[in-house]
């Protein structure tokens, strides 16, 4: 909402204002010049965190292909030991439970290890979709739609390609206006506004008063410090990751000069032995039950 007796786009002080206007635009040109150094501290971090993301999905693509068939082979083999365990022990309690229910009561005892066994081998299958998590982006406000109309509508008038008579500048802005119409139709006001931040002039015509004006930068510098915050405690995540540690090893490692994925081969299939001989104990274990509860708690643990 306009304020009285401000026009849009109007942002040259009066003299009549005097020391009172001047403060005032000291204070946007604070908030501008705060909110480009945040804009760029959040743009090094992103690039930061973005590497290290690369970086690990590299390396966690480069061990799968080495030794992700024995690391599913093993967590399959571990599961089937534990749905062995948990089925004795229900078959114990209650020896005449139908298959179903048994199978159904193992089920929901190791709910967490099946959904993780799942993941892992979509994981390891390469399919990214399955593991990968996606920030679903919250509803915009009413003011903040607002926002978002204005701020397409300025940015699509100066980089629209049919106002340019330069044929290089006229490419240009045929890549930058689809982005900005990729942007909008996702309603992604953040991305809006970092394209906008480039041009002050632009960014400054959406607002109807000064005061409406600094609210914004105001809510921009808050915006920022959070999505760097945010930023900065994906990067601790990543760090301390158990692959990101697994990485860690493979590098201490290869510097010491051993083959650290020939290593980790030996030692699950060392692991899977070990499960295989424990499976081996519980099928023998089994073989002592009534054949029908034999039967019911063989079809019940089966994956």
């Amino acid at each position: 909402m306009k304020a009285h007796g401000d026009s849009h786009g109007d942002w040259e002080p009066s003299a009549a204002d005097g020391l009172e206007v001047s403060k005032v635009k000291t204070a946007e040109q604070i908030l501008e010049s705060r909110v480009l150094r945040l804009r760029d501290k959040w743009a090094c971090r992103a690039r930061d965190c973005e590497d290290l993301r690369a970086e690990l999905t590299r390396f966690r693509q480069a061990y799968h292909a080495a030794v992700g068939d024995l690391t599913v082979r093993l967590e399959r083999i571990r599961l089937k030991v534990d749905r062995w365990h948990v089925g004795f022990e229900i078959i114990e309690r209650t020896p005449d439970l139908p298959t179903e229910e048994l199978r159904r009561w193992i089920g929901l005892r190791l709910r967490d290890r099946g959904k993780a066994f799942d993941l892992l081998e979509k994981e390891v299958a390469g399919d990214s979709r399955a593991f990968e998590e996606w920030k679903r982006r919250d509803e915009l406000t009413p003011r903040e739609e607002q926002l978002l109309r204005r701020l397409y509508r300025k940015l699509a008038v100066m980089y629209h390609p049919d106002l340019q008579l330069d044929p290089e500048a006229k490419r240009d802005c045929e890549v930058i206006m689809a982005r900005l119409n990729a942007l909008y139709r996702a309603k992604d006001l953040e991305g809006l506004e970092i394209i906008a931040e480039q041009s002050v002039k632009v960014v400054r015509q959406v607002f109807a008063s000064k005061a409406e004006y600094r609210e914004w930068l105001e809510t921009r510098v808050v915006r920022l410090r959070a999505a760097i915050r945010e930023l900065e405690k994906e990067m601790e995540e990543l760090r301390t990751s158990d692959l990101a540690v697994l990485k860690r090893r493979h590098d201490d490692a290869k510097r010491a000069g051993r083959d650290f994925l020939r290593e980790m081969s030996e030692e699950l299939k060392a692991q899977y032995e070990e499960q295989r001989q424990e499976l081996f104990a519980l099928w023998e274990r089994a073989r002592a039950l009534p054949e029908e509860v034999r039967e019911r708690l063989e079809h019940a643990v089966r994956i």
